[in-house]
């Protein structure tokens, strides 16, 4: 069987670096002698290799060639640097300890030969840590990785049953509630919750649902990412894991948290999918953002001052909203674009430096991670900083220094709306000053989103037909036609996979806050405050322009041309509820 291109583009680069190694070592024998502690060569002279961190970056494995028992086993020493790992179809990665390359390079060599010479095809040749090494060494397993007593091979296959599931039914997060003997499986899709649709509806038992989740922490997290060193339901835990289905990479961002039953025994497990490919959308209008909130993007991209601060709830898709902004600044070749992230979820193409922190519990901001960071980012000469989430004093006093010093600063936070940003800066868990929040030239702009499920073309019905009393009483207060309004489907159809929505729709607020709003929060006059922005609002109902409109009439808008479902708006406020305000008048 041939070299595939890849492999032999790689052994002619590794025995060219090794060819040249052994002429200077040949060279330098005579006049300095080599001891075996001495390294054979930098780090910085190894091949362009990839470096493997964690079982779950390989294909799925059945078989180790180089095992004690295999057709292909390796000395005991050689085991510690080597080891060759494949599936049924005989396709094979060759691994190898970066730091003994030099030493194992012949016998790396003699290994793929062998290989060869059986017809088998060495798909890729990559690096790997001694420790992963050993660990591929020490399990025993046919066709799924297990733990010491045997039985995480059902448990590692339920995991990805639980990876898979949601990645074909476009979930973004799974969430594993477990109450006494019982946990039930919930995946968020379309940006609505429903239980697993299988043969048990999503329900399993306790000790199910431990096992795999233990699996996963234990045995697939990336290095220097996890918060504790094993699995336990008592502890609320945090990590990273890589994971791969075919030639698609990702992370899955692990949370857990200890919960209250009657027995004790209640823990819930978030995890969220991070996908690596690249955004496919190309403006700000296909987030959903109207044209008006979209050229407001635009204007800061073109000055790069202020804070720039997205509020939300969770999963409200500020951190895609950021790194979208980042990755569209005009001529960002030229600015030198730096992130701090907790952690790194995604390589951004645009930035310069991604710093991945892990925040610890302590109240004190001189025991947290952002003191240093702080230090890094105004030494590194940035232009651009995404600092993520403001949630405690350390990142607020963090996000005050950058903006003191000139940058423009990218952060998010939870908050209900643009006008309850200010509530929530100013308050003791972050630390903000309201003189701070109400200088000129703090904000550069503040937006609260939303992400709601769009209705499904194929099956979407007619509201007035559907929701009648809805929408009379939309008709009533906000004047507007309902005949384009839609509702979903209670079964749907086939296109949706018979859940009656398909995709979600960013629905939003967006304020540059003006030196006479800025003075009236100053003055604790917030109402009034809200009603000088709103003013600037053209006062209907059935308009795209959002200026100086809230995320409930940007979505009562999108409800109008029949994107979302009239009841999703009311998920922000009630229709008979809603305070209108419009061009300085209060109706």
């Amino acid at each position: 069987m041939a070299l595939s291109k890849e492999v032999k583009s790689m052994m002619t680069i590794w025995r060219h670096h090794f060819s040249i190694k052994k002429e200077k070592s040949q060279s330098r024998q005579q006049a300095l002698p080599v001891t075996n502690t001495q390294k054979r060569a930098p780090s910085s002279s190894l091949p362009c290799w990839e470096t493997v961190h964690s079982v779950a970056a390989l294909p799925k494995i059945s078989r180790i060639y180089t095992a004690a028992d295999g057709e292909f086993a390796l000395p005991s020493s050689l085991c510690q640097a080597l080891v060759a790992v494949g599936d049924d179809a005989q396709q094979v990665w060759l691994l190898v300890d970066p730091d003994t390359f030099y030493e194992n390079a012949i016998q790396l060599d003699s290994l793929h030969a062998r290989l060869l010479n059986e017809h088998i095809c060495v798909t890729k040749i990559a690096f790997a840590s001694a420790a992963l090494i050993a660990s591929i060494y020490q399990t025993e397993l046919q066709e799924k990785w297990g733990d010491e007593e045997g039985k995480s091979s059902e448990e590692g296959h339920l995991f990805d049953e639980f990876i898979h599931y949601g990645l074909t039914h476009e979930a973004s997060d799974i969430h594993f509630i477990v109450k006494g003997k019982n946990a039930q499986v919930k995946y968020r899709i379309h940006g609505e919750m429903e239980s697993m649709r299988n043969a048990t509806h999503g329900s399993y038992t306790r000790e199910q649902i431990r096992g795999a989740l233990g699996y996963a922490y234990n045995k697939l997290l990336a290095e220097k990412t996890n918060s504790h060193s094993q699995f336990t339901p008592e502890q609320s835990q945090s990590c990273m894991i890589p994971y791969r289905v075919g030639d698609k990479e990702m992370n899955l961002r692990w949370q857990s948290s200890r919960g209250f039953a009657n027995d004790g025994h209640a823990f819930t497990v978030f995890i969220r999918y991070l996908k690596r490919e690249a955004l496919t959308v190309q403006n700000f209008e296909e987030l959903g953002y109207s044209d008006d909130q979209a050229a407001i993007w635009k204007r800061i991209a073109a000055n790069c001052k202020g804070l720039v601060l997205v509020s939300g709830i969770t999963n409200s898709g500020k951190s895609t909203t950021l790194t979208f902004y980042l990755e569209t600044l005009p001529e960002r070749e030229k600015l030198n674009i730096i992130t701090v992230e907790d952690p790194a979820e995604r390589e951004i193409d645009a930035a310069s430096l991604q710093i991945s922190l892990q925040r610890t519990l302590a109240v004190e901001a001189e025991k947290t991670p952002f003191t240093e960071v702080q230090g890094v980012l105004v030494r590194s000469d940035p232009d651009v900083i995404m600092l993520g989430e403001i949630r405690d004093v350390a990142s607020g006093i963090c996000a005050q220094t950058l903006l003191q010093t000139g940058h423009q600063v990218l952060a998010t936070a939870h908050a209900m709306g643009v006008i309850e940003v200010f509530g929530r800066l100013s308050s003791s868990e972050i630390g903000f000053s309201i003189h701070s929040l109400t200088r000129r030239k703090f904000w550069s702009v503040i937006v609260y989103q939303a992400l709601v499920p769009k209705l499904c073309t194929s099956c979407c019905e007619e509201a007035d037909k559907t929701v009648p009393d809805i929408t009379k009483l939309i008709r009533q207060r906000f004047h507007i036609n309902t005949t384009q309004m839609r509702t979903r489907a209670l079964n749907g159809c086939a296109h949706c996979d018979y859940r009656g929505i398909k995709g979600v729709t960013v629905v939003a607020e967006m304020m540059q806050p003006t030196r006479a709003f800025l003075s009236l929060m100053r003055e604790g006059r917030d109402d009034e405050a809200e009603r000088l922005w709103r003013s600037t609002s053209d006062g209907r109902f059935d308009t795209p322009n959002m200026r100086g409109k809230t995320v409930f009439e940007h979505a009562l808008y999108k409800a109008y041309c029949g994107v979302i479902d009239p009841r999703t708006v009311e998920s922000f406020e009630l229709f008979d509820q809603y305070e209108i305000m419009g061009g300085g008048k209060q109706t």
